[in-house]
């Protein structure tokens, strides 16, 4: 099976895979809910998968979840550390790599959709949304949504506001 991210195999569910505990699989491109006008002209311009939003929501939404460290400091790692929030996270690492390696308009599309997600943008303004990304962007865009608290929530209100029907695309991406 191909991968679509070939050099994002780090990481412990690449490990897994790889034992044979869990299978990765591909999800299938995803088409807007509504076939409004807006949703097809919205999709042309999205300049990312939606499938990748989903990825990104589904991984930030993980480190949401994530608790303060309870361990000393000097702690080995177990299994009870995966709930816990540590330097070099693994999940971070890999959402922040997923992110690294996305393309500048992809990378200035899923900032837009966040943008989108928060109010700053309306849907009809996703054109400008993008063009405003991509000469706003002084920081490298993983740092930049990293560092945004309801990154995940964001994400899924500009999705659906774009008129992607988000929870059905999660269901399939788990």
């Amino acid at each position: 099976m191909e991968r679509p991210w070939p050099h994002f195999r780090a990481g412990r569910a690449a490990r897994a895979e790889e034992l044979g505990l869990i299978e990765i699989k591909e999800l299938p491109d995803a088409t807007p809910q509504s076939e409004c006008d807006m949703c097809k002209e919205v999709q042309g311009m999205l300049q990312i998968r939606p499938r990748r939003v989903v990825h990104v929501i589904v991984r930030a939404r993980e480190l949401d979840a994530k608790v303060g460290r309870w361990d000393s400091p000097g702690d080995s790692e177990d299994i009870e550390t995966i709930l816990e929030m540590r330097r070099g996270d693994a999940t971070e690492r890999e959402l922040s790599a997923f992110i690294r390696a996305l393309n500048e308009d992809e990378k200035a599309g899923l900032v837009a959709v966040m943008w989108i997600g928060r109010g700053s943008f309306e849907p009809e303004e996703l054109e400008e949304a993008i063009e405003t990304a991509k000469a706003e962007a002084t920081s490298p865009t993983e740092s930049y949504l990293l560092g945004i608290p309801l990154l995940a929530d964001y994400l899924e209100e500009g999705m659906e506001k774009l008129g992607y029907d988000v929870s059905a695309l999660e269901e399939e991406f788990l």
